[in-house]
């Protein structure tokens, strides 16, 4: 039913608004990208544009200026400033491992928030990994079920990213950096009217190129060396003052070292010690430097018209994500043969005669191509009832490789593969939702919303992709099958009252429910997990907007959690799901303008997550304590310059990198900071990432008789300039 109604929803998309004969771009854009007249953020977490003190949930929002004060062009600088959340990276530049409120990530599964760019949401964990961040208007980060509108994948909440618009008149931007690493950043953009008031374009692009800062222990290179390019095109075409439709298209192609931020221990007590006396120095001794390519393209369109009792918007995406890696597993260079290896057998490395295995290799790939649709209607915002309904659509196949074996010396080095597995994933899914708030007085405001989700899912072993011969494997009932096939629904309500006590003082009790698909992982099948989510909050404003203080508590039933463990045989992954797992926390976030030059901001998050075993361990990668503080400070000069500077701290405490509280990592500090000088058109500024060097494991797998981590970069610093026209 979905490959048939994608191409009608193209049609849709296009005619739809010319049908009806007007549109309009979202209840006025250009002031959905600004802020409103008395300062607040405008957010549209409800699809609708909205001050962020009147949206009843809890919201980190980041505002242009935000966003350029503190340098953020990473979705990890998104998760490093917002409390109960964190960001593990994998050691594939494409797999973004997020953990909110006790909600984390399964390898090869569902992100457990919706990643939205431009109202198109990413339908994998590598599509939330865009490289780089360019041209971003507004950032918005929303805690807790978003499942009733943004469906299975915001089990832990939604992450919204609304782009720059291209502009009235010619405008652009050039901006270079370089750092540690001879890390070499370049970026620009042109925007501009091709027809005036009609169809207006943009144009940006990036480019960075690093040696790297990590460096093998022999002097072979650098395990994070990397070089990226990206290029994004826009077109908005707007025939009446109430017709849009915004064509958005990117590409990015990337390439470096494999597997990247990864090295050796001797034993997992060792997890967390960085450059000690018991760990001296990394074991990342490499003859070869594995290498990983990924290229990621996107396409959408979105087309949205007035029909005057509400708006109308379809939007239709492509998405293609290609990504390999290759990458050797013991060669430490040197004569001497190392003999703790996958496949049980010596490696002699650069030793090694015809016939005698060099080194042992993984060769990955990780391939999506998902096509989906979103349509709906969405009343007007001057009106005591606001609704919106929708649906959604997406066909998303998938092919994965994981192959594993052994170098041969030779006349030629081979390949002997031990493990070639192909697999060809398909995900059908479709959802409808609904949402009505209503303001019962003029203070008290009901909202309820409801989502219903299916996807109807299939696992193929295959020979390889340019065939796609299945190969048999068994379904649990015994059968030889073709393809292992699952279904997963629910329905997930939302229930909401909120109560403005004053204009500035708004508290709310919220009851929703999450959802989140299984999947298949090389061929074991993680089930579908839930929630359901208890939620009181208070957002408030002080002394004329001069002190913002937000805040939250919150439980979260927890079933089904789905993680993801490698493990020291083939496949070398697998995923469970911990039946119950308890959450309990609370954040608070202040935001204080002391001057009209120096601004204070902060937030604290506690999350208690317990499994509920008969030992009541905590779950991973969810550490109890989580903080941010940031000071920025602006200094006139000159008439027309200005002393800028931004410090931003980070604390996190300790926390567990797999199940049953084994593999624990310490209480963990990070400060960045960046000083400069700045006007309307031009800035220099110098920044330190990571100023106090900490290092800290974001993984532990068994491997080989040894364990392997990834760990998160080390000190970084350098120069930045950029220049307006």
């Amino acid at each position: 039913m979905i490959d048939k109604m994608i191409p009608a929803l193209l049609a849709a998309t296009m005619l739809s608004p010319l049908a009806a004969g007007a549109a309009m771009a979202q209840e006025a854009p250009a002031k959905a990208e600004a802020a409103t007249d008395e300062g607040d953020i405008v957010v549209t977490a409800r699809l609708r544009a909205e001050s962020l003190q009147d949206v009843p949930d809890s919201i980190a929002a980041f505002s242009a200026k935000d966003i350029a004060a503190a340098g953020i062009d990473q979705i990890q600088d998104i998760a490093d400033m917002v409390p109960n959340v964190i960001l593990r990276k994998g050691f594939r530049s494409g797999e973004s491992n997020i953990t909110i409120r006790g909600i984390t990530s399964g390898r090869q599964g569902w992100p457990p928030v919706a990643f939205v760019i431009d109202g198109v949401k990413a339908t994998s964990i590598d599509a939330m990994e865009q490289g780089t961040l360019l041209d971003v208007e507004r950032i918005e980060v929303l805690k807790g079920p978003q499942g009733a509108l943004y469906g299975a994948g915001a089990i832990g909440g939604a992450i919204n990213i609304v782009t720059r618009k291209p502009s009235q008149d010619f405008e652009g931007r050039v901006q270079a950096s370089y750092a540690r690493g001879n890390d070499i950043k370049l970026s620009g953009g042109v925007s501009g009217p091709i027809v005036a008031d009609t169809l207006f374009y943009s144009v940006s692009g990036y480019f960075n190129d690093t040696d790297g800062i990590v460096k093998t222990a022999n002097g072979t290179g650098a395990v994070d060396a990397r070089q990226q390019k990206t290029g994004r095109a826009r077109l908005l075409f707007t025939p009446s003052d109430k017709l849009s439709f915004d064509l958005r298209a990117s590409i990015t192609d990337s390439h470096g070292a494999a597997p990247g931020t990864v090295d050796k221990i001797a034993n997992a007590a060792l997890v967390d010690e960085f450059n000690t006396a018991a760990n001296p120095g990394p074991l990342r001794r490499k003859g070869f430097l594995g290498r990983e390519e990924r290229r990621l393209v996107d396409v959408s369109l979105r087309s949205e018209a007035d029909l005057d009792f509400a708006t109308f918007s379809a939007v239709l995406a492509y998405q293609d994500i290609n990504q390999s890696l290759f990458g050797t597993v013991n060669y430490e260079g040197g004569p001497a043969p190392a003999n703790r290896t996958l496949f049980g057998a010596a490696t002699y490395g650069d030793a090694a005669t015809t016939g005698q295995v060099i080194d042992e290799f993984q060769d990955l790939t990780d391939n999506f191509e998902t096509y989906s649709a979103d349509i709906r209607l969405t009343s007007k915002s001057d009106q005591r009832l606001r609704w919106v309904v929708g649906l959604e659509l997406a066909r998303r196949l998938s092919y994965t490789h994981l192959g594993a074996g052994q170098l041969v010396a030779g006349p030629s080095v081979s390949r002997t593969y031990l493990l070639d597995r192909w697999d060809r994933k398909l995900d059908k899914i479709w959802g409808v939702y609904a949402q009505a708030s209503y303001d019962i007085t003029d203070g008290l405001e009901l909202t309820l919303a409801g989502r219903y989700d299916e996807d109807n899912y299939g696992n193929t072993r295959v020979t390889d992709p340019r065939t796609d011969t299945p190969i048999k494997v068994t379904d649990p009932a015994g059968n030889l099958v073709d393809t292992l096939k699952a279904k997963d629904s629910a329905f997930t309500p939302k229930v909401q009252l909120a109560y403005n006590w004053t204009k500035k003082i708004m508290t709310y009790a919220t009851y929703s429910e999450g959802f989140r698909f299984g999947f298949f992982n090389s061929g074991n099948r993680a089930l579908s997990e839930s929630t359901r989510n208890y939620e009181i909050g208070l957002k408030s404003q002080f002394f004329d907007n001069i002190l913002t203080f937000n805040a939250a508590a919150f439980r979260i039933d927890y079933s089904n959690q789905q993680v993801t463990q490698t493990i020291a045989t083939p496949p070398f992954r697998t995923t469970t799901n911990i039946p119950r797992t308890k959450i309990m926390g609370f954040e608070a976030d202040v935001a204080l303008q002391a001057t009209d030059k120096l601004r204070f901001s902060g937030g604290i998050g506690y999350t208690d997550a317990i499994v509920q075993n008969a030992a009541k361990t905590r779950a991973p990668f969810t550490p109890k304590w989580t903080a941010n503080a940031s000071m920025q400070w602006q200094e006139p000069v000159s008439d027309t310059l200005d002393f800028v500077s931004r410090v931003d701290y980070r604390y996190q405490s300790g926390m567990f990198l797999r199940v049953n509280e084994v593999f624990p990592i310490k209480d963990k500090t990070f400060i960045d900071a960046r000083i400069g000088v700045e006007n309307d058109r031009y800035s220099a500024k110098l920044f330190v990432e990571n100023l106090l060097n900490t290092q800290q494991a974001l993984s532990l797998s068994p491997f080989a008789g040894l364990f392997s981590r990834t760990f998160s970069p080390p000190r970084s610093y350098g120069i930045e300039v950029q220049y307006k026209f």
